[in-house]
């Protein structure tokens, strides 16, 4: 039954196209991803180790927050900074204690109220 499909050129070709496409996806995909690296749509395919502590971050993540979740990110187990995709810091916890701001002094710097 098998055989009798493959001597049909219609059929192979039609596999050959669909593989030929899926292949040229998967080469653009990983193309663009290379590109984009340091944007927020890139991919990080390097070992990643905290900046902070040395502490190696995991390569299968757990997101803490809708950021990281979306966006690609770790927080560090051992000395709870946050970093992005790219290891750019986003929270240190020297930063957290001066970064409690008020919610209403937020509201009043932004600017025109579309914010």
């Amino acid at each position: 039954m098998i055989a009798t499909l493959f001597n049909n050129p219609a059929i192979v070709g039609g596999i050959a196209g669909g593989i030929a496409t899926v292949v040229i996806f998967a080469i653009l995909f990983i193309t663009r991803a290379r590109i984009l690296k340091g944007s927020r749509f890139g991919i990080n395919f390097s070992n990643t180790a905290c900046p902070n502590c040395g502490t190696d971050l995991p390569r299968i993540r757990t997101p803490k927050n809708m950021n990281q979740l979306l966006w690609g990110g770790w927080t560090c187990a051992r000395c709870n900074n946050e970093y992005d995709k790219w290891l750019n810091p986003l929270t240190t916890n020297e930063n957290l204690a001066h970064n409690k701001t008020n919610p209403n002094q937020k509201k009043a710097n932004r600017v025109g109220g579309r914010f």
